[in-house]
């Protein structure tokens, strides 16, 4: 396995490590966990990076890059849920999309076909990733109890968030099964 797709695996890993950490009820643990999500999302940017610039791009990382980003986004958003900061709701519509899209790649990968991300699909993954960010440091504030961090991220806050979330989630599944179009023709 080459470095990048170390990399890659890594961020599976580390979203095990995450969750574990996460769900101790100590500010320690919940550090640990936050700097441990920090952590995941460099390996992203930079497994990326290092399989451009080495020119070692693989079907691997095509495909267990884009899954590992699910993979952490499900734990953070599914733990988020458990401390009542974000509702369920919203996580069934992401994990809608995200099976949907994982569908579709595993049917191109079957074919041969490699489905590159879309700018509109890195734009989802990133405020993705900032909701998990901010539903992060709001569960840590439950515990050091900063008011501005409240206020700046209060209820109201994190649900029109979770609504432009949602938007881009679904943007970037359509932009996905537009340009796919021809591959869902043949199996439909």
């Amino acid at each position: 396995m080459n470095l990048p797709n170390r990399i890659t695996f890594s961020r599976i890993i580390l979203s095990a490590i995450f969750l574990i950490f996460f769900n101790i009820e100590n500010y320690i643990s919940l550090l640990i966990a936050f700097f441990i999500f920090i952590i995941a999302i460099f390996t992203d940017l930079y497994d990326g990076y290092i399989a451009r610039k080495t020119g070692i791009i693989t079907g691997f990382g095509k495909f267990f890059d884009p899954l590992a980003d699910k993979i952490l986004i499900t734990v953070v958003f599914l733990s988020l849920i458990e401390k009542n900061i974000l509702p369920s709701w919203f996580v069934a519509l992401v994990l809608i999309r995200e099976f949907l899209i994982t569908g579709l790649r595993t049917i191109a990968a079957y074919k041969g076909i490699s489905i590159a991300a879309s700018k509109i699909a890195k734009t989802k993954t990133f405020f993705q990733f900032t909701l998990c960010f901010i539903g992060i440091i709001k569960h840590i504030n439950s515990f050091i109890k900063i008011n501005f961090l409240d206020t700046i991220f209060s209820k109201t806050f994190i649900f029109y968030f979770t609504i432009i979330v949602i938007i881009f989630t679904y943007l970037s599944a359509y932009d996905y099964i537009v340009t796919s179009k021809k591959i869902l023709e043949v199996d439909f």
